[in-house]
């Protein structure tokens, strides 16, 4: 219940932040530099969501031909598709906030910092386990890979023959 009581602090406290800086913005310049702050990151997020998506998309399904947990990849779609939300949303602060985690570099050490945080709170959680990419979770193991984990493939892995990747 914490959380949700956060969320709606942080939520309230953002739309407030953004609408002061909208109103500020307007009085410095005009309306139409107001508008075009608001419009053309939508416009230029919503490009670099559809191109950061798709190549999001392509290194899952890749991940999943070959075989191999595609914990980063699922990871990636979630923070692009929360970013996409960000620059939908009107207003400075979650715009550049949104384009900030459309950059891959960012969304890598997005990443390291969940993997670290779900490591923290049980370093056997399914949550620290799916967020290993390829990283060891133990010393005397491996990342999780559909074979040798006491579960079949998927079937659209066994169709794809080994040596086309």
């Amino acid at each position: 219940m914490k959380w949700i009581l956060r969320l709606l602090t942080l939520i309230t406290v953002v739309s407030v932040a953004e609408l002061y800086l909208l109103i500020q913005l307007n009085r410095v310049t005009n309306i139409w530099v107001t508008l075009a702050t608001i419009l053309i990151p939508g416009l230029l997020g919503s490009w670099l969501i559809r191109r950061e998506g798709s190549s999001a998309w392509g290194r899952l399904r890749g991940r999943l031909d070959s075989g191999a947990l595609p914990s980063a990849e699922v990871v990636d779609g979630v923070l692009v598709l929360l970013a996409g939300t960000l620059l939908i949303t009107p207003g400075v602060i979650t715009d550049v906030t949104g384009l900030i985690a459309l950059i891959p570099a960012v969304r890598v050490r997005i990443r390291r910092s969940l993997l670290r945080r779900a490591r923290q709170a049980n370093p056997d959680s399914l949550l620290a386990l799916l967020l290993a990419d390829d990283e060891p979770v133990h010393p005397s193991t491996s990342a999780p890979t559909w074979q040798g984990a006491s579960r079949d493939m998927p079937e659209h892995a066994r169709s794809v023959p080994p040596d086309v990747h």
